[in-house]
């Protein structure tokens, strides 16, 4: 689906979209929680231009929770899809490398 930004702009609104969505545990590591999707290590927390929007905090979720997650392509988030239906983004983590893993 697809929705309208303030300025008139049409986006793809990712709480409306199910996109390729894959169950996927929520793990956690010395930096907090953090859950792998689309090939992309994402945490909660605000991301600037999508925070004002979209809740993008931990939901609740705690490590070994099982979720629906899936990339947001064209954006440096990933959708997080709850059990209740709860909509969550969380932001892409830059130190973790789609080929590589974590970097040092």
């Amino acid at each position: 689906m697809r929705g309208v930004a303030a300025e008139g702009r049409a986006y793809a609104d990712p709480t409306k979209t199910e996109g390729n969505s894959a169950m996927t545990k929520v793990r956690a590591d010395g930096h907090g929680l953090f859950v792998i999707a689309g090939g992309y290590a994402a945490r909660p927390g605000d991301v600037l231009g999508y925070s004002h929007a979209f809740r993008m905090d931990d939901g609740g979720l705690k490590e070994g929770d099982t979720v629906k997650a899936s990339h947001w392509a064209g954006t440096p988030t990933t959708k997080i899809k709850l059990g209740d239906g709860t909509v969550l983004l969380w932001g892409h983590d830059p130190a973790y490398d789609p080929i590589d893993g974590w970097r040092s």
